[in-house]
């Protein structure tokens, strides 16, 4: 049987930076790193919350910046939209 190394995205005690429901970024100190053989799946528990791996880079980020620079994608993406459906509505008036 060959022996095979996996690289976990991060380990205990590494910082994450958390993008939350309120458009906030939180620090977060990782507590647990689990890894699903079968299904190929990440886990990682902070002191303030469970994410999976496909959350990295989306809401979960290694450094503030990183976290900033998403948050500030999301917003610009979000007036985008909003202001697609108010002139959707201006025209259908």
């Amino acid at each position: 049987m060959k022996n095979k190394t996996i690289e976990l995205p991060f380990t205990i005690g590494d910082t994450v930076y958390i993008i939350n429901n309120n458009e906030e970024i939180i620090k977060s100190t990782v507590t647990n790193v689990t890894y699903d053989l079968k299904n190929n799946f990440f886990t990682v528990e902070t002191d303030k919350i469970t994410f999976c791996s496909d959350d990295i880079g989306y809401a979960v980020f290694d450094d503030f910046n990183s976290a900033n620079n998403k948050l500030t994608e999301m917003k610009a993406r979000q007036k985008e939209v909003e202001e697609a459906l108010r002139k959707e509505c201006v025209s259908n008036e």
